[in-house]
């Protein structure tokens, strides 16, 4: 019984030791592949982590067969100079998005704690009987815990997509009870939180809308949204991602909307896509899925998403800066407002906001278009147009108390987002800085998108700080700029050179603050 207690709490102990490691597991969407690119990418400091770990089980193993210690004292000293150890190594390793506790992870963990639990009581019997001691061993399969938790996620596979199908089928049930119930796509290489809250908020007062909170655009984020629907929604926005060729022909299947709104064709996730044209098919789906008398709205500004408007059959709608059934003309930038006229069915309307970046009027103008189809009048959105505010960590402007604006687009990651970043940072006063990780996903591109990213920043700022894995690509463009330039592993190096040079007046922009997955090693 002392065994099997001594296994749980090295298991207990492992799974701790490795939460980075399975928070990283969750962040990749339980892809065993990636993660095991991650586990390999960080080898070497979770090894040197475990056997600065298990030093203090092998301590308690052997001195008494070797050391035979009389002052215990001894022993204490060195314990406690191991935890100092592991300490100061955890803190130089730390991830920044810990790990949810969903009902997926807490059984695949409490299935791994048992396979762990049975495999290290047998190898330690078996260990004790072959070298005839009473040591205990079971600690090295610290080593392995990834291998159980890897395991736990094949054994539950058959579980986890009967699940999958089972909540897929709930969902499209309860959207297809209500025939009266409009429900909307949005899809695009980005922009689409913005846009679909932007026209939730349009709607709010004509209509009692519903749409999926935060970036919830996979099939089983939008399952979760409409498990929480009101029964009396009018309106359904639903965002749809896609990595990959059929992503959004899936979404389409389950939530079958009547209007769908492209915003953007970009180089996100070329990685998974493998080529632009891919991207532009797989955007179009959202268009080939819609039912009935549907209506398309597109975003005209590239000639990737003009071609797709182009080959549109059904009802659509144009939209753009300067162009388009719907559009923003005489735009104004002052600092953190902006004013302009956003013309619908040719009439023109006064409008203000103070959003920043003209991707953000595009994105504006798209929910405008929409908002005009459903029947509210152009009054009521450009009054909805003063209410907006950015999503979260999208160009959001933060006034400090220390007198310094901190522009807050951590979640930025496409290359006309860092175009219409670096124009916006332009209109405010003081000397300006940014910190940026570049772009990720977009293949054999990445060198060129990043180096290009570089290069427009470094026109717009004073001093440029380069973040991570794309560090080099960034420094190659922005040292083509007179900017001050600067690379670092991580942000909080960044922040530590910002406090020495930041003064009150100036402008700090975070663009793209990448996921632990994407971090240098």
């Amino acid at each position: 019984m002392l065994i099997l207690f001594a296994v749980i709490g090295y298991g207990i102990y492992a799974y701790a030791l490795y939460f980075d490691a399975v928070s990283a597991f969750q962040q990749l969407g339980y892809k065993r592949k990636k993660w095991l690119e991650w586990l390999k990418i960080h080898r070497e400091k979770l090894l040197i982590r475990s056997v600065i770990a298990i030093l203090p089980f092998i301590f308690l193993s052997i001195e008494k067969e070797i050391f035979r210690f009389d002052d215990k004292g001894y022993l204490v000293f060195i314990y406690l100079i191991i935890i100092i150890c592991l300490y100061v190594h955890l803190s130089t390793f730390k991830i920044k998005v810990k790990a949810k506790f969903t009902k997926r992870l807490i059984r695949e963990s409490a299935l791994a704690l048992v396979l762990f639990t049975i495999s290290g009581c047998l190898t330690d019997y078996v260990l004790r009987l072959i070298l005839n001691n009473s040591a205990c061993y079971s600690y090295l399969y610290i080593f392995i815990f990834p291998a159980f938790l890897v395991l736990s996620d094949i054994i539950f596979s058959p579980y986890e997509k009967w699940l999958y199908s089972h909540y897929i089928g709930r969902c499209k049930k309860k959207l297809c009870s209500d025939s009266n119930l409009i429900k909307i796509g949005v899809t695009g290489s980005f922009g689409k939180t913005s846009v679909k809250e932007f026209l939730a908020e349009m709607l709010k007062y004509d209509y009692k809308v519903y749409a999926t909170p935060k970036s919830y655009n996979t099939p089983l984020g939008i399952c979760l949204s409409v498990k929480d629907m009101p029964e009396n929604c009018e309106v359904f926005i639903a965002e749809m991602g896609a990595k990959r060729l059929g992503d959004v022909k899936e979404l389409a299947d389950i939530v079958q909307p009547q209007m769908g709104i492209i915003t953007a064709i970009g180089s996100q996730h070329l990685e998974t896509f493998g080529s632009l044209e891919n991207v532009k098919n797989a955007k179009y789906e959202l268009i080939e899925g819609l039912q009935g008398d549907g209506v398309a709205i597109f975003s005209i500004e590239t000639p990737e998403i003009k071609e797709l408007y182009d080959r549109t059959k059904c009802r659509k709608i144009s939209v753009g800066i300067n162009k388009g059934d719907v559009h923003c003309k005489d735009i104004s930038i002052n600092g953190g407002n902006t004013e302009f006229f956003l013309v619908i069915n040719g009439k023109n309307y006064a409008a203000s906001t103070r959003l920043i970046g003209k991707h953000n009027l595009l994105n504006i103008a798209l929910a405008a278009a929409a908002a005009s189809e459903l029947g509210v009048s152009g009054d009521r959105i450009v009054s909805a147009v003063r209410r907006l505010k950015p999503p979260k960590h999208r160009l959001e402007v933060i006034e400090t108390s220390s007198g310094v604006t901190v522009i807050d687009d951590g979640y930025n990651a496409n290359p006309e987002g860092i175009r219409s970043a670096a124009e916006a940072i332009k209109s405010f006063s003081g000397k300006k800085f940014a910190v940026v990780a570049g772009l990720v996903e977009c293949g054999e591109y990445a060198e060129k998108l990043n180096a290009e990213a570089g290069e427009c920043l470094g026109m717009a700022v004073d001093m440029l700080i380069a973040v991570g894995v794309n560090s080099d690509y960034i420094l190659s463009g922005a040292n083509k700029t007179d900017c001050e330039t600067v690379a670092v592993k991580n942000l909080d190096d960044a922040k530590s050179i910002l406090k020495s040079k930041v003064m009150r007046g100036d402008v700090v922009i975070f663009i793209n603050d990448l996921p632990d997955i994407y971090e240098s090693n």
